[in-house]
Order: structure tokens, then sequence, then C-alpha cells
């Protein structure tokens, strides 16, 4: 066998050494790409994400538009994926494109309405008759006899009516075929008078915020009722009660077994799965103008030492938002999404992180805001008509 000379095993050295070289730029030029092609993908969206996050929006497109004349008393209220328009003389259910789902007229002089899930429960203040909705339509008309106060609606279409026939209040259940399910009786000049009323969604939990007089003093208290098996061990259903330094004026159920009670000095909430307890009591150090509850969100507005400003908690009381405002309002549209604020002739958006995302002053006065499914839509809902909008 021969044997390589020393110039080819240079040769093939060189060759090998010029070879590697050549792996180790391509190497290192691939890496440059992907390291400028990467850099750039994330400056693209970074740059994506700025633009959203500070884009601010100017004007809005009109997707559909009711033209009916919307008087001072009318009030709409967010239902399913559109809304229910109700005044004294009867109630309209759209859905997201202003197509009319239902309607049904009546003669209620101040109506009262409530919405939970599929159902609808409209009657009218000190009048007998309450009238329940599914998303297909009238689902039951429900005469109580005695004088209503208030009406709330569960999501399996179970209504709570508050009667009052001048000394003693009746806190009614009736089920879907307007069958009496409970009652409780409360004697004003005993046991107080019924200040606000919440239901559980699945209507087995009750609660009630109740003004009284105690030893020639006016006081305050939440009453709890459970009609599951567990209260069904207790007298009357009653679970407990809590004393309040103030009238809780705004309580409602939360998902989660949680339950909510708000007063012009404090918030609290309770955990309420069998028995009530209270898990977070916390001052606003202001008194609030308006407040307005979602199921995770509560927004505030109240006067700073500058003027307005709005506050928004999550439902452990902690303080998400506070935002200082350069004007005064005095409805707020709250969502998961953001908050609107407004008034008859101006409207201002602000995101979770306080920015501001939109504002416009109104040519017709604006009577309500609501949000609707999908990004940045609204509801405009003015003197002449309703108008499902866009932001542009």
């Amino acid at each position: 066998m021969s044997k390589k000379s020393n110039s080819d095993n240079t040769e093939s050295t060189r060759e090998l050494r010029e070879l590697d070289a050549k792996v180790k730029r391509h190497l290192i030029k691939k890496n440059i790409i992907r390291t400028v092609t990467v850099t750039l993908a994330v400056a693209f969206v970074i740059y994506i994400i700025w633009h959203v996050i500070t884009k601010k929006y100017e004007d809005y497109s009109v997707l559909s538009t009711v033209d009916k004349e919307v008087g001072d008393n009318t009030v709409t209220a967010s239902y399913k994926d559109g809304f229910i328009k109700y005044d004294n003389d009867g109630i309209t259910c759209y859905d997201s494109m202003n197509k009319v789902l239902w309607q049904q007229s009546y003669e209620f002089r101040n109506p009262i309405a409530s919405v939970c899930g599929s159902y609808v429960a409209v009657s009218g203040l000190e009048k007998s008759e309450v009238i329940v909705f599914s998303e297909k339509g009238k689902l039951v008309t429900i005469d109580t006899l005695l004088p209503i106060m208030e009406v709330d609606v569960t999501d399996v279409g179970a209504v709570v009516v508050t009667l009052y026939d001048g000394e003693t209040s009746y806190i009614r259940m009736y089920d879907s075929m307007a069958n009496i399910i409970y009652e409780l009786k409360k004697v004003t000049w005993g046991d107080g008078y019924p200040v606000a009323v919440a239901v559980s969604d699945d209507g087995k939990r009750l609660a009630l915020s109740m003004s009284y007089v105690g030893k020639g003093v006016l006081k305050h208290k939440l009453m709890f009722y459970n009609f599951s098996k567990v209260g069904q061990n207790e007298v009357d259903n009653f679970v407990g009660e809590f004393e309040s330094e103030d009238i809780m004026t705004e309580i409602r159920f939360l998902p989660k077994n949680r339950f909510l009670a708000i007063s012009s000095k404090n918030m609290q909430v309770y955990t309420y799965e069998e028995y009530p307890k209270l898990s977070k009591n916390a001052k606003f150090g202001y008194e609030p103008k308006s407040v307005f509850v979602t199921d995770d969100r509560i927004a505030t507005l109240h006067d700073g030492t500058k003027g307005q400003e709005l506050d928004v908690y999550d439902m452990n009381c902690k303080k998400l938002l506070n935002k200082k405002l350069d004007r005064t309002y005095e409805n707020i549209a709250l969502s998961d999404k953001g908050v609107m604020l407004y008034n008859s002739d101006h409207a201002c958006l602000i995101n979770k992180s306080g920015r501001v995302k939109f504002e416009y002053d109104f040519d017709i006065p604006v009577n309500s805001i609501l949000w609707m499914p999908g990004k940045n839509r609204f509801a405009f809902v003015n003197v002449r008509s309703i108008q499902q909008v866009i932001l542009k």
C-alpha cells in the first residue's frame, strides 16, 4: 500500500480548515439572519401591541338603526346578544343587529324590569301584575293582588316580588308557571322595611337589606335566607344576619357563591354557599355619586380634590384603577373591557389601564349607552333612534 506524501497531507488539512471556516461563516450568517428576523418579528408585535394600546378612536360607524321615538322614561338594558327597550306602553327585545325578536304592549306608568340569563320580568311600580318573558317571548303573567315595589327574575324563570300594603311588606317568589313557592312577611313597625332585595340565579338563596328602628334609633342590617335543603333545617329558612353602619342600597349575588353589598360608605363581599360569611369589608373613603356593578367589577364616580374621579375595584375590594377626570359625568356603562362614561352630550371610553380610548360630543342628546358583543361595539340610544355602532 502506498503512503500519502507530506504535501498531500498539508493540502487536505488546508481544505478541511477552509471547509470548517465556510461552515462557521454559514452558521454565523444563519444566526445573524435568524436573530434579525426574530428581532424584527418581536419589534413588529410590540408595535402592533403599542398601536392597539395607544390607538384612540375619533368617530364611529353605524351598523344598524331603529328609527323609533325614545322618550325620557324609556329604559334600555342588555339582554343576551342584544338588548331590551321598555317604557310606559310596552317592551321590545332586539338582537345584536336591531332586529325585533319579540314585543309586548302594556300600561305601566312607572315600569320596572329585571333581566337574568334568558329571562325578563317587567312590571309597574305599585301595580299588581308581572309579565315574564323568555327569549321566545311572553311566558306568563302573574297577578300579585298587592302593589309591587320591586321585581327580580332568576336564571330559571322564577320571579321574586316585593309587595307592600301600607303596613306590611311581603317578599314572594313565583315559579315560571305563576305558582307561589314561598313568602316572607315583614311588618314595618317591627321587622323594618326592605330597602333592597336580591335573589340568586337559581332562586334558592335570598338576601334583604333592611332598615328598622331599634331603641329609637334607625338601624340597618342584611338578612339571609336559604331555600335549599340546608335552609329547611332553619326556622323560616333564615340562615344569618349582619348589622350595617349604613343602608346597603346595592346588593346582588355574584358567581362562585359570593354576595356583594354596597352602601355610601363601604362595600362588603360575602361567601354564601350554605351560610353567609363576611370575607371582605372595605371603606371607600368618599361618598360615591354613581355606582355600577357587573359580576366581576365595581365602578364608582366621586368628587376628588380637583374634580371628579373614577375608581374601579375587583370583587376582592382591591382597587384596580383610579382616574382623575377632566369633566363631570353622570352615567357609567361598565364591562370587563373598560368603562364608558357619558352624559347626554358627551361620552368617554377608558380602558382597563386607565387610557382614554374614545371621546365624542353628540349632536343629538344620548339617553343611554350599552356595551354590545364584539370588539368596540356599542348601542347608542337617543331621543330619535337606537344605533348599533362600532368605533373607528
